[in-house]
């Protein structure tokens, strides 16, 4: 095993095969996940992804957002497909990968919070990194829908930010 290394790289810049690659470790890793069968999902704007030589090994990817947070315009950074392929688990790439979009988050996008969507089983990982589960309900959107999401949501204050628990309206499709 080489030592794994990192990028953050545009969606547009992803070519198809690595995108194939994404698309495959997601089905091999969520199949089953309540999430991916219903859902359209937004656009992605940047991937962070993890190499083990020229392997992609582990993945997150971004979006960003005006949402609505209790009549407040706030921007907002979406993380979703956060994996790390199973053979690789246990190393710390994820956590590793989430260093790299909160700084991401903070640094060149400039955002208020981090946002994301989770199962209760991985609430605890991020409660460890400071991810805070939101009580609050948080509607999205589908296409001709607009419904309170059903799922955990966990934000990420920005240095010198902190929560209070809103309404939010996440402005269009979940990520």
């Amino acid at each position: 095993m080489a030592e794994i290394h990192y990028q953050i790289r545009a969606h547009a810049q992803l070519s198809e095969a690595t995108y194939a690659t994404l698309q495959a470790m997601d089905q091999d890793l969520f199949a089953d996940h309540p999430f991916g069968l219903h859902y359209e999902w937004a656009p992605i704007g940047y991937h962070v992804l993890a190499y083990d030589g020229e392997q992609i090994v582990g993945h997150a990817d971004l979006t960003e957002r005006v949402a609505d947070f209790g009549g407040r315009d706030t921007w907002v950074v979406g993380i979703g497909g956060v994996m790390t392929a199973r053979e690789y688990r246990g190393q710390g790439i994820s956590s590793a990968i989430l260093d790299r979009c909160e700084a991401f988050i903070v640094g060149p996008l400039q955002a208020d919070y981090g946002m994301l969507f989770c199962a209760p089983d991985i609430v605890p990982f991020y409660a460890r990194r400071g991810w805070l589960l939101v009580e609050s309900p948080v509607t999205v959107e589908q296409p001709g829908q607009r419904f309170v999401w059903p799922y955990l949501t966990m934000l990420w204050p920005c240095p010198g930010l902190r929560w209070e628990e809103t309404p939010i309206n996440i402005r269009g499709l979940p990520w």
